[in-house]
């Protein structure tokens, strides 16, 4: 049950880790007023997008994993946990490239990114005294 349980807890951990990154995106880089968020609109807005916006999307999908990986193994101390974390940040990554086309810098990034965030939190969740 604790397996469980903190997995959830770094799931709910990580959403909240993108959704703060990706707001402070939003406030740095605002989207143009009347922005069309069809899949298509999105895709024509990222052909001219500032690059810093695409960033902190994926700097989200980084924090994320690492933070909400980080919470699960500190809760669980099951070494699988942080890979879970990152595997459903990058299948939601996945899906999200399959909807709207991205450059391909940040499609590699949708897996990398979590990987990245995933590991970084199972090496400073192992220095980290229970």
């Amino acid at each position: 049950m604790r397996k469980v349980l903190g997995t959830l807890a770094g799931v709910v951990v990580a959403v909240i880790t993108i959704t703060l990154v990706e707001l402070i995106g939003h406030r740095v880089y605002p989207a143009p007023a009347g922005l069309d968020l069809t899949p298509e609109g999105v895709a024509r807005y990222l052909e001219s997008a500032p690059a810093g916006a695409m960033i902190a999307v994926v700097l989200g999908w980084f924090a994320g994993a690492l933070l909400g990986g980080w919470t699960a193994l500190a809760i669980t101390r099951w070494s699988v946990a942080p890979w879970i974390i990152a595997g459903l940040i990058a299948a939601a990554g996945i899906y999200n490239a399959t909807q709207i086309p991205a450059p391909l810098w940040m499609q590699v990034a949708t897996v990398l990114a979590p990987a990245l965030g995933g590991w970084l939190a199972l090496h400073l969740g192992r220095r980290t005294p229970a």
